[in-house]
């Protein structure tokens, strides 16, 4: 099987195989001003030689009609490649125009598409992980008890923070820092707490938060709050006591009732009375569970 060459004109009468005569009647076709002759007939060489390796045993050739057919390629300032398939070397790179620059690819979006795939994944890696870890201690959760402190409710046990010796000693070395930070803030102690100006509570908790991240648990620093009461409270009773700080006037009556209380009367509060007399039961109960006990005892070994 014979192939007639391309003629000086870059007109291709007759190439086998189809679709590699195509493209180089249509790389040929072109008007290429601004190229090399030699260059392009260079290109027709390369396209043959690939149509003879493709086509070595087809017998079938392709019509005149089906290769002018193929539209030609428009050569403008650049010589637009003749497939995206496949890359011929002709001293530039594929892609690239007469002037020598580069024609965008595709590559960097595809990047693009793997980059942001890959982040996807990480975010949902983070957000799967996020929803399976446990709530945070520091968070608000532990909401105040109704009532007042002392009266209807104790502090420590509120906080949760009773029932063994490392939740007491946890207790108290809070206390001591409340303590403290309500020193540095210059809370004043010989007012109540209701009269204490705003921002002066405000920095206080503010402060407990930052030096004490245990107490950012209690919901709007409620244990901040009655630490600072009771420690205040403590200090001005102190010092009615020792006459530092003179009473006011609407605690007058509490004197008079006292001067009307029986010296020789129980001062013991209700509460401790109930316990001791419960305990009482209890100790009897006992005592007499071990006398029943006993006797038993010593008449199963008379019998």
């Amino acid at each position: 099987m014979t192939k007639k060459p391309a003629t000086s004109k870059g007109e291709l009468k007759k190439v086998s195989g189809g679709s590699a005569g195509k493209r180089a009647k249509a790389v040929l076709l072109g008007n290429a001003t601004n190229i090399d002759i030699n260059a392009l007939l260079a290109v027709a060489a390369a396209q043959l030689r690939e149509a003879n390796n493709n086509d070595a045993g087809s017998d079938t050739e392709a019509s005149d009609l089906d290769v002018e057919d193929q539209p030609a390629t428009e050569a403008g300032p650049t010589l637009a490649a003749a497939t995206e398939e496949d890359e011929i070397s002709t001293g530039n790179n594929v892609g690239a125009d007469a002037a020598g620059k580069e024609v965008p690819q595709d590559v960097d979006i595809t990047q693009l598409r793997a980059q942001l795939a890959e982040l996807m994944e990480k975010n949902k890696s983070l957000e799967q992980q996020l929803q399976a870890a446990p709530p945070s201690t520091d968070t608000a959760t532990i909401p105040r008890p109704r009532g007042t402190a002392g009266k209807d409710f104790s502090i420590q046990v509120a906080m949760n923070l009773a029932g063994s010796v490392a939740k007491d000693v946890k207790y108290k070395a809070l206390q001591r820092r409340v303590k403290d930070l309500v020193g540095h803030a210059r809370v004043p102690y010989d007012i109540p707490w209701k009269d204490v100006a705003v921002q002066t509570k405000s920095l206080l908790f503010e402060a407990a938060r930052q030096d004490q991240p245990f107490l950012r648990r209690y919901q709007n620093d409620w244990a901040t709050e009655e630490l600072s009461k009771q420690y205040l409270k403590n200090k001005r009773k102190n010092a009615y006591k020792n006459g530092w700080l003179k009473v006011s006037d609407k605690y007058t009556y509490l004197k008079q009732n006292a001067a009307c209380r029986s010296a020789l009367g129980q001062r013991s509060s209700k509460a401790k009375a109930v316990r001791e007399s419960r305990e009482a039961k209890r100790a009897a109960k006992r005592t007499q569970k071990t006398a029943e006990k006993d006797k038993n005892s010593s008449a199963a070994g008379w019998g």
